[in-house]
């Protein structure tokens, strides 16, 4: 029995309208931005885990060919602790101030990245196309090198997704 991993275009935004959900008042509410017009077989260009957590509270723009998956993690938003008197409790503080205790950092990630049980902490607003984040990184930065292969705490480059930049010709089966 096979499973469909790949949802079509209508399913996916179905699905994502449905996982909405706002605590309280205080919430900010940015938007998932999603490649629309790319899509191949009536399939979507682009794979998001079921487990994948992804935070909108700022927006998040996926491109095309992405592959967000199981365990994976991105983070819109960060406290502001510092701002947190030592004498208050910082629950009491968001609740109070929160518009000056959170900040909302919207993310882009490029065409061809792929993230897989790792997680994008807010101040990481970008991550170029071609990326490869490895299994359990945490990336605190953008990463503005397109092709790189990035692990560890706080991630790091630890290599190069291809030599080359150009594509290769794979209409042949013995070129590889």
């Amino acid at each position: 029995m096979s499973q469909q991993v790949t949802l079509t275009f209508e399913k996916l935004q179905s699905t994502l309208q449905n996982v909405i959900y706002i605590p309280h008042s205080e919430v900010h509410i940015g938007n998932l931005l999603i490649p629309t017009e790319k899509r191949v077989g009536g399939r979507s260009t682009l794979f998001i885990a079921h487990s994948a957590k992804i935070d909108v509270t700022a927006d998040v723009t996926l491109r095309e060919w992405c592959m967000i998956g199981h365990g994976a993690e991105l983070w819109t938003h960060t406290h502001n602790h510092d701002l947190v008197p030592l004498n208050m409790p910082t629950l009491r503080f968001q609740e109070e101030c929160g518009s000056v205790f959170t900040t909302f950092l919207p993310k882009v990630i490029e065409e061809d990245v792929w993230i897989y049980n790792a997680v994008i902490l807010p101040r990481c607003t970008s991550i170029a196309k071609g990326s490869v984040i490895a299994t359990g990184a945490v990336v605190t930065k953008p990463i503005t090198e397109p092709y790189g292969i990035w692990a560890g705490i706080p991630a790091r480059q630890i290599g190069t997704r291809r030599k080359d930049t150009e594509p290769k010709d794979f209409s042949h089966p013995h070129i590889i």
